[in-house]
């Protein structure tokens, strides 16, 4: 076992959680103000709801040393 950290770790699950939200959003068209012409949410709101459900961990808002904060997929596909 090894702790990692940093944006090698971050992003793999930052992916993972973006990819939770777009199969929801074909599940649940409503989840989304706007939809892809495939069916799925627009790129830009993916970024704003996974940044906007995330776990603020250091200064409020946006940081240089937690970014948004911890990401939540239950939360931003709710």
């Amino acid at each position: 076992y090894a702790t990692l950290s940093g944006t090698s770790m971050a992003a793999p699950h930052v992916a993972g959680s973006a990819a939770l939200l777009l199969s929801a959003s074909l599940a649940n068209p409503g989840l989304c103000d706007t939809i892809t012409i495939n069916g799925s949410c627009d790129p830009d709101e993916v970024q704003a709801k996974l940044q906007s459900s995330a776990t603020d961990l250091g200064a409020a808002g946006r940081d240089n040393l937690y970014g948004w904060g911890l990401v939540n997929a239950f939360l931003a596909t709710q």
